[in-house]
């Protein structure tokens, strides 16, 4: 069988991630304040860590890797 040289992305996914106990109480903190689910407090949260992602040139992603994100 052939390798496949690229795949389809779907138009929807889901991923596990493990928080740590203060990280978990700051979500919940920020569902509750903005009356968010929590759900969507994190597609928030990734979508402003993509957005800072392709804000910066990859001359300083190069340098920094990803503390060039917390600046």
């Amino acid at each position: 069988m052939a390798r496949r040289k690229s795949y389809e992305t779907p138009s929807s996914g889901r991923v596990a991630i493990t928080l740590d106990k203060r990280q978990f109480k700051e979500v919940k903190k920020i569902s509750i304040e903005f009356e968010l689910p929590e759900s969507e407090v994190f597609q928030l949260a990734v979508n402003l860590l993509i957005e800072r992602f392709n804000a910066l040139s990859t001359e300083v992603l190069d340098e920094k890797g990803k503390d060039a994100l917390f600046e």
